[in-house]
């Protein structure tokens, strides 16, 4: 059970290490919406990576106190350089060697220690939900990269603009996840994107499962959440009300002329499952297109509880609130499978 794998220091003193369990996947094939079957090359660099996760982690859990002394010295050296920085502009000010705004930012390479805190503290969220994930992984047998792939998000965005082509800068796709749930092979990636620039820049950040299925549906068609705007255009519903409730579908064409294709991938099970997924998950856009269905969310799975500054251990809540959501996900993608069969 996933709670049984916290990666406590019992776990990671085991003779049966999380290095030996990863190199265990050498032998699978993995599905990849771009390069078709991950190469075993791509593979073993993955593992690598994890086996370096690990090795990170271990580190802490020997050395505990480090994380907080690390960050109770960087907050230090943030706040000396903080009130030299007042000492020297005061200095500056009285004798008349500081006048303008071009004097003052002269000095503010002083201030430099005081981002210092802020990486670190980012640093050490960011491998606390990279070790959620790889354990995560772990416990169904997929394979994990907290990295990219070059060209990977180019690709998708000619293939799935809906759902890819956003952002104006920063397009990238993280912490992926490749496997396969029952008999449905899917994979998953976290999809970062920034609007806007300068000061008016927001960052985004996009949860996407994608699934391959055993024929191509009927017609290219996409679910999205029920909402205020979606009720006021007019489009196909089915006999569910509860489904039409959450989903608004959205298509090309006359209705008259495709509703029975949609229908034929939208069968009365399939809405169950939808609503059942959207329970547990929460509102998601999903698109047909092809053999290939597209999940994605507008926002990101992260641990809320884990916090190493604390204890150095995952916090069991996080790692069964991420694998619920996922298993809700995934486990949709075969129960589709199931209906188009």
């Amino acid at each position: 059970m996933l709670m049984e794998q916290t990666l406590s220091d019992e776990t990671i003193n085991n003779d049966m290490t999380v290095d030996n369990d990863i190199n265990d996947s050498n032998n699978q094939k993995y599905w990849d919406p771009v390069f078709s079957e991950l190469a075993a090359e791509k593979i073993r660099s993955f593992e690598r990576a994890d086996n370096e996760l690990i090795k990170k982690f271990r580190y802490y859990q020997q050395y505990p106190k480090r994380i907080t002394n690390i960050m109770l010295l960087l907050f230090l050296l943030a706040l000396v350089s903080f009130v030299f920085f007042l000492y020297v502009l005061s200095i500056g000010v009285n004798n008349g060697t500081i006048r303008t705004e071009d004097d003052i930012s002269g000095c503010e390479i002083i201030l430099f220690p005081i981002i210092l805190p802020i990486f670190y503290y980012s640093k050490i969220k960011l491998l606390e939900k990279q070790l959620a994930y790889l354990l995560i992984a772990e416990e169904y047998g997929w394979l994990y990269s907290p990295n990219h792939l070059d060209g990977q998000w180019g690709l998708l965005a000619k293939s799935y603009p809906e759902v890819f082509k956003k952002g104006d800068d920063g397009q990238i796709l993280l912490n992926q996840f490749w496997g396969v749930y029952d008999r449905a092979p899917f994979w998953m990636a976290q999809f970062h994107y920034t609007v806007g620039n300068g000061r008016t820049a927001e960052n985004h950040t996009e949860t996407i499962y994608m699934f391959r299925l055993p024929r191509k549906a009927a017609c290219d068609f996409m679910l999205k959440p029920q909402s205020l705007l979606t009720k006021l255009q007019s489009g196909f519903t089915t006999e569910s009300n509860d489904f039409n409730k959450l989903f608004h579908i959205a298509y090309n064409g006359d209705p008259q002329s495709v509703g029975a294709d949609i229908l034929e991938t939208l069968t009365p099970d399939a809405q169950e499952k939808l609503i059942e997924a959207r329970k547990v998950a929460g509102s998601f856009n999903l698109l047909f297109r092809g053999n290939i269905m597209v999940v994605s969310f507008e926002r990101e799975l992260k641990p809320h509880y884990t916090n190493f500054f604390n204890k150095v251990a995952l916090d069991p809540r996080d790692t069964e609130s991420i694998s619920q959501k996922m298993n809700a996900i995934v486990s949709l993608g075969d129960a589709i499978l199931s209906c188009m069969e």
